[in-house]
């Protein structure tokens, strides 16, 4: 997993221990709101259309959820959202240098945490040479530009000199051959995917549809408005973005690769609606649209994928999680790392080794040896009908007494628990 979001959330899990991993996380969805909030102020469409948007933000999408997790979604949205609504501004005034400087830095930082803001990266800036030159100015454009693409690049050399690619873990998944990600099938099956789930998560875009309708027929479209600049930056990221990730998310609530283009949406609705006509039967009408579309979105971002998060922990996860609470043993060998993503809670109460392979298992039970320690827990990776191979089964398992914990050994849907003894002598 890419370093930059451990590495910041490390000082909060010294101070605060596990609940500090959170802290990240949420503050940087209190500044999502915020900076939505006020570039809705700066649009000046008022108070209840402002409401329902925000509304459509907090509840109607799935992005709040990600608040919750020890995740650097929040954080690389949050960075990347403040970039955006900087070229936004009022073009009354030139800018000086150190709000392009600061936007463009925070943009370029965006990367550190989610690289699919490169794909933003790649259309917004010369999006903003086009549509939003005149109030950036060329002074203001190119201090923005050139402090993202610096601060983009710093991480490209960051991670060659400790992966060997400039994109770090990232890059490594993408060429893979196991996942095969940027072939031709595995785009357009991605693109998909995303497409559909961004349908379904994301109900607000058929607000934006019809908006979108409305001004056309109505001859409204201004080419060099605010929302045609946000549109044309949403439409082109959508594409490139999907070329870029290694899958469509997984098994996650939402697609998570997708959430700038929620928030661009967001912000394409506030400027669009300035431009609707002032026709009070139509703009009812477009209000309980957009109403309509939260509700949906609450129900399926708010209350559904709320109750599927909580139901596939309890089944997937929290067998487990207090199995190993309630066991003695406080020497604990994983097989996988995903297995300490799911029980990390008890990092506080339990000690956990990586024992991903014959070389760090071996590593392990000379340790243990040393220190004159004979017993501990082995949980293996797998799914409900088969455990998945671990240097359990390898020969540097040789001579250790293993006994399966319970008749099939699994508790919850992926973790296979065993106790292993070394032998006196062995």
């Amino acid at each position: 997993f890419p370093y930059p979001y451990p590495l910041v959330s490390a000082p909060f899990y010294a101070l605060l221990g596990v609940r500090g991993y959170y802290v990240i996380p949420v503050v940087a969805m209190w500044i999502v709101w915020i900076t939505v909030y006020l570039a809705m102020r700066r649009a000046c469409i008022g108070p209840w259309m402002s409401a329902l948007l925000m509304a459509s933000l907090v509840f109607a999408m799935p992005i709040t959820l990600y608040a919750a997790t020890f995740w650097e979604h929040t954080p690389g949205l949050a960075l990347a959202l403040a970039g955006i609504v900087y070229t936004l501004r009022y073009d009354d005034i030139e800018p000086g240098k150190r709000g392009p400087l600061l936007a463009g830095g925070a943009l370029g930082f965006a990367v550190w945490f989610r690289p699919e803001t490169l794909a933003l990266i790649a259309i917004l800036l010369p999006a903003a040479f086009i549509w939003r030159r005149r109030a950036l100015g060329f002074r203001g454009w190119f201090l923005f530009s050139f402090a993202t693409v610096s601060v983009a690049v710093l991480f490209f050399l960051v991670n060659t000199w400790i992966y060997g690619h400039p994109l770090g873990t990232h890059g490594i998944q993408m060429r893979s051959a196991e996942i095969a990600a940027t072939t031709p099938h595995a785009i357009v099956d991605r693109f998909v995917s995303l497409a559909k789930m961004t349908i379904r998560f994301a109900p607000i875009g058929g607000f934006v549809a019809a908006m979108a309708v409305v001004l056309i027929v109505a001859r409204r479209i201004a080419w060099r408005s605010e929302y045609v600049y946000l549109s044309v930056v949403a439409i082109v990221f959508f594409p490139l973005m999907v070329y870029m990730v290694p899958s469509d998310g997984g098994f996650q609530p939402g697609p998570r690769f997708v959430f700038i283009g929620f928030l661009l949406m967001i912000l394409i609705a506030a400027y669009a609606w300035r431009a609707i006509p002032q026709n009070k039967l139509l703009r009812s009408a477009m209000v309980v649209l957009l109403l309509a579309t939260v509700l949906v979105g609450v129900k399926r971002s708010a209350l559904d994928e709320t109750r599927w998060v909580v139901k596939q922990y309890n089944e997937r996860v929290l067998p487990a999680y207090t199995f190993l609470a309630g066991r003695d043993e406080q020497i604990v060998a994983l097989a996988r790392v995903e297995i300490m993503l799911e029980l990390g809670g008890l990092a506080e109460q339990k000690d956990f080794f990586a024992a991903f392979d014959d070389e760090k298992f071996s590593k392990l039970l000379a340790g243990l040896r040393a220190q004159k320690i004979d017993k501990f827990i082995f949980i293996a990776f797998g799914d409900l009908t088969e455990e998945y191979d671990s240097a359990l089964r390898h020969e540097v398992a040789k001579g250790l007494q293993i006994e399966p914990l319970d008749d099939d050994c699994r508790y919850g849907t992926h973790f296979y628990f065993y106790s292993v003894t070394i032998p006196h002598g062995a």
